[in-house]
């Protein structure tokens, strides 16, 4: 969603929640009465915390958000190391 769409839906809200997109500085602005950010995802990157703290809105995680993908792509990957190393066992490699 484009800022000039958003900005008349947020701006008599209280909470912003927002995925890993850019929210610029006149997001920020145009949430007068937004106190907290809640970001979905991962990092605060997208956001400009300096203009956040000044407007004295505090932000924070949407916690477990990506925990579960994250953690089958560890398992995947551990699983195919694994097997790769098996494989190159099986086939007479040293494997280190």
């Amino acid at each position: 969603m484009h800022a000039e769409e958003l900005i008349p839906l947020i701006k008599n809200a209280d909470a912003l929640v927002v995925d890993n997109d850019p929210v610029p500085e006149d997001v920020i602005d145009g949430g007068k009465k937004v106190k907290i950010i809640f970001v979905y995802g991962i990092g605060y990157d997208n956001i400009d915390l300096n203009l956040a703290k000044k407007k004295e809105n505090c932000y924070s995680k949407c916690f477990n958000t990506s925990n579960n993908p994250v953690t089958e792509l560890v398992m995947i990957l551990i699983t195919c190391k694994i097997g790769f190393q098996l494989e190159l066992l099986l086939s007479g490699w040293v494997v280190h």
